[in-house]
């Protein structure tokens, strides 16, 4: 009998089970719910059946080496319905006689789990604690302890982010496309750092943590076209993998470039470097020193919040509001706090010419930057009592970027072997 026909008969047995269980008037939950319970054995029988017969791929016969015909063994694979056995070849040496084994099936990695299992593992664990992802995958039937789900999402996310660095320094020698469409478009970057707790942290605001920084670039007309980016590294180390993303974002000769920051000195160094058209200061980011000023200048607290609301608007100028609201000589009581404020505006006015920006069309806000770095990197990395080392900090935040980027540069499909390399066989 062979695969086809062992195959059938399973169902065959299947339906009966489910005929007799049921009776002629079973209604569909209690048909589902009967499928479900014998889903897994009927799978795994279907699988086993159909991997018996493959036979030993030519391109996998170790050099110098023949096959066996009677050294067929198995070995357990995980699949999304259980465990099945799949062939393994033994082969001998033509001169000596030494022999080895490899899988008989081409397509299978080191992991020990076929690609869909894996990947599903692995997108449950960039999701959530991998404790709490062994929890929910075990639900849908896949066994796996929460270090054993670490040790695979570690092999992958080393792979993955050193791919996605090889990719984005290739892409970054690349010329600009040429342009499409008449004029070009906006391209939006924003970028920034945020903090998580190292092992030896005690809390981020204290500078002891480990800085990941944030990048993402998207069109000013389809905004949530996000293609994002973050790693543990110096600015230096982070410019050349941002110039990549703007080339895999398909920035184009002709395109105006436009950032929104924080204002940082090593922001404003990447958007130098980078030619970046306008450099816009993130309107909340500025209302905060702004405040600071008003409150220098004595104004009561309902006149300072109607002036936020004109602020975060965009209806001032930084240059405008200075000229209209500062005298000429800051008084000699101001704090310390105030009169760096009033220098970090001063420094900055070209940035904060937000009516005219708005007028374009341009952003004045970093929410999309604040919302990666609260969503995408927070969401998994500050758990309550979670500590990172930096490599492990490095990796998940960059898989972490892609996995919610419209155009990933990684994928479980096309690294798994990389990730996961199959035993090579020696003599």
């Amino acid at each position: 009998m062979n695969g086809e026909d062992q195959a059938q008969l399973a169902f065959d047995t299947l339906m009966a089970e489910v005929r007799a269980e049921l009776g002629p008037h079973a209604t569909l939950n209690a048909i589902e719910a009967a499928l479900v319970q014998r889903q897994p054995l009927l799978m795994r029988s279907i699988i086993q059946q159909l991997q018996q017969e493959a036979p030993p791929a030519e391109e996998l016969f170790p050099l110098g080496a023949e096959w066996i015909r009677d050294g067929r063994g198995r070995k357990w694979v995980s699949t999304l319905w259980g465990k099945v056995q799949t062939p393994v070849q033994r082969w001998r040496q033509r001169s000596g006689g030494k022999t080895t084994s490899t899988l008989i099936d081409p397509d299978l990695d080191g992991s020990g789990w076929t690609e869909q299992a894996l990947t599903r593992l692995l997108d449950m664990a960039v999701r959530l604690p991998y404790q709490e992802a062994s929890g929910v995958v075990c639900t849908y039937g896949l066994s796996i302890s929460g270090a054993e789900l670490a040790r695979l999402f570690e092999c992958y996310s080393k792979d993955a982010d050193q791919h996605v660095k090889n990719q984005l320094h290739a892409l970054e020698l690349l010329p600009l496309e040429a342009p499409r469409e008449k004029g070009g478009r906006v391209m939006v970057l924003q970028a920034d750092g945020v903090f998580v707790l190292g092992r030896t942290s005690v809390t981020p605001e204290q500078g002891s943590g480990i800085e990941i920084k944030t990048a993402l670039v998207y069109p000013q007309q389809a905004p949530q076209q996000r293609t994002r980016l973050a790693s543990v590294c110096t600015a230096s180390e982070f410019l050349p993998l941002c110039s990549g993303l703007l080339r895999h974002a398909g920035l184009r000769l002709q395109d105006t470039l436009v950032a929104v920051t924080d204002g940082a000195l090593w922001l404003a160094f990447l958007c130098e470097v980078l030619g970046v058209s306008q450099h816009i200061l993130d309107v909340y980011h500025s209302s905060m020193y702004l405040s600071v000023v008003m409150e220098a200048l004595g104004w009561s607290s309902e006149r300072r919040e109607a002036m936020q609301i004109q602020w975060v608007q965009g209806q001032w100028s930084g240059r405008k509001w200075l000229e209209t609201h500062l005298p000429s000589e800051m008084r000699s009581g101001w704090s310390t706090e105030a009169h760096t404020a009033v220098s970090y505006l001063k420094k900055r006015l070209d940035m904060m010419e937000y009516p005219r920006y708005q007028e374009r069309g341009f952003p004045i806000g970093s929410g999309q930057i604040e919302g990666m770095n609260k969503q995408v990197i927070g969401g998994r990395m500050k758990g309550s009592g979670m500590r990172w080392t930096r490599p492990g900090a490095r990796t998940m935040a960059a898989v972490r970027a892609q996995h919610f980027s419209v155009r990933p540069l990684v994928s479980v499909k096309v690294r798994r072997h990389a990730a996961f390399p199959r035993p090579t066989p020696k003599f």
